[in-house]
């Protein structure tokens, strides 16, 4: 997923940024939203992303995704166990 082009990257950390803003918006889960920003930005470098604290806070949730595949989540192939975190996490909020 890595482009040199001069072009391509602005536009990564353009996306990165809108995509923070509307999980933000959606009042999704911040550590989910964190993570998912860390995750993108660390796959468009071919690095792998650092998982310690997401594993020690939802280790369910990696277990899972790491059987899928994380480069599964830009296909949408997501573990069940994200919307059960977010509604927790919306519950909690209200």
């Amino acid at each position: 997923m890595t482009c040199d082009h001069q072009i391509v990257n602005p536009l990564k950390r353009q996306a990165v940024t809108e995509l923070q803003r509307t999980l933000t918006d959606m009042q999704a889960d911040p550590v989910i939203t964190r993570f998912i920003i860390h995750w993108l930005k660390s796959s468009t470098e071919n690095k792998d992303p650092e998982l310690r604290d997401l594993s020690r806070i939802y280790p369910e949730f990696c277990k899972e995704q790491e059987h899928i595949g994380w480069n599964q989540l830009l296909k949408g192939r997501v573990s069940s166990k994200l919307s059960a975190i977010q509604d927790t996490y919306a519950k909690q909020k209200s």
